[in-house]
């Protein structure tokens, strides 16, 4: 884990590098609202792209990632990308 300063919040927060979060059991995002609708596409339809979408790094050896989205931020996604549960 590394200390994060996040200027336009005025504070520091604690990320979990790629590689500590490959290593975990289950990794689970939760996205909502339509203005995430575009970077979801791209992480889960676009290119290996990690240097602009840095989730796209999570792929866990021995482990799942588990994705909770909301209809407004699934609304660019191709049929048939998400699974309802």
């Amino acid at each position: 884990m590394l200390p994060n300063w996040v200027g336009k919040l005025y504070t520091e927060r604690v990320t979990i590098t790629a590689p500590v979060a490959n290593n975990s059991a289950l990794a689970i995002f939760m996205v909502t609202k339509a203005d995430k609708a575009l970077a979801l596409k791209g992480v889960l339809e676009g290119p290996y792209e990690p240097e602009q979408l840095p989730s796209q790094l999570l792929r866990p050896a021995n482990g799942k990632v588990i994705w909770l989205v909301d209809t407004a931020a699934a609304g660019k996604l191709a049929p048939g990308t998400a699974q309802t549960a």
